[in-house]
């Protein structure tokens, strides 16, 4: 990965917090809906959480973004509006699906309002 794409990703991240802070005044962690699923990732376990809003999903891939002088900054949620219910990005011949009971390959591939610890 790229170091552009790697400074682009945690700008993401740093945007997501920002935005669910946001759009969920007086709200945190345990009173959103939050979607957790354990996978095994290349052989370990891991945590995968999101904020399960689908909708504003886009896709690292896919995410409208403006550029900078010394790299690009992601489109917020505000500016966006809703994402495309396929954004066109598949991850091992799995999609975007919208508010699943668990995450699926697309979400913890590509999708941007994922974090796995």
């Amino acid at each position: 990965m790229s170091e552009e794409k790697i400074k682009g990703v945690f700008k993401m991240e740093e945007n997501t917090k920002q935005l669910n802070e946001e759009n969920n005044p007086g709200t945190d962690e345990s009173s959103a809906h939050i979607l957790t699923t354990d996978i095994i990732y290349f052989g370990k376990k891991v945590k995968v959480t999101c904020d399960n809003k689908c909708e504003k999903a886009w896709g690292f891939n896919s995410r409208p973004r403006k550029e900078l002088k010394d790299g690009f900054d992601y489109l917020t949620d505000a500016e966006l509006g809703d994402a495309p219910i396929d954004p066109g990005t598949y991850e091992g011949g799995y999609g975007k699906p919208m508010h699943p009971e668990k995450h699926n390959k697309w979400c913890v591939r590509e999708c941007e309002r994922c974090e796995w610890t």
